[in-house]
């Protein structure tokens, strides 16, 4: 079993926010991309509602884990750990989720101007691995960081392995 944050590369990771607005808008326009070994989208409706009302009473929110990778098209970023919070903020800009308020579990069926403007105001901590990890140290630390939350199951994780053992 792989116990969480147990792959020293984390600890060179650079410390830093981002607003979480410039997130959503990297991930649209492919500049934020969710890489091959990550798995789709798990969260429930429920789930996603719930995060987006707790991210907009500026309760703290878990990191987002990224690598930079150069491409032939320039610079973009893999998110390692945060697509769960990613999509559910996008879901919810989209109109396909209320956002439910953190104290009274209360439905915001629509994305107002003020709940637009609070999000494009709502910064969020960003952990970007060094610039020398490689897409093998990305997925070598993948099992590290998710060993929590919603578990994934043993065919996910052995998936992700099976790419860590493909890798030069």
């Amino acid at each position: 079993m792989t116990r969480p944050y147990a792959n020293p590369l984390l600890l060179r990771c650079e410390r830093g926010q981002r607003p979480a607005w410039s997130l959503v808008d990297a991930f649209r326009e492919g500049a934020l991309v969710i890489p091959d070994y990550q798995r789709g989208r798990v969260w429930t409706p429920a789930q996603q509602a719930a995060f987006v009302g707790y991210a907009l009473s500026r309760a703290p929110v878990p990191a987002f884990f990224v690598r930079q990778v150069n491409t032939a098209d320039g610079f973009r970023d893999e998110i390692l750990d945060g697509q769960q919070r990613l999509t559910a903020m996008v879901a919810w800009l989209d109109g396909e989720v209320p956002a439910t308020h953190w104290q009274t579990g209360e439905p915001i069926w629509c994305v107002s101007s003020a709940d637009s403007a609070a999000l494009r105001s709502l910064t969020v901590p960003v952990l970007e691995l060094p610039p020398d990890a490689t897409r093998r140290d990305a997925i070598g630390v993948y099992p590290a960081l998710n060993g929590g939350g919603t578990p994934h199951t043993a065919d996910e994780l052995e998936r992700v392995r099976d790419l860590l053992r493909g890798e030069p």
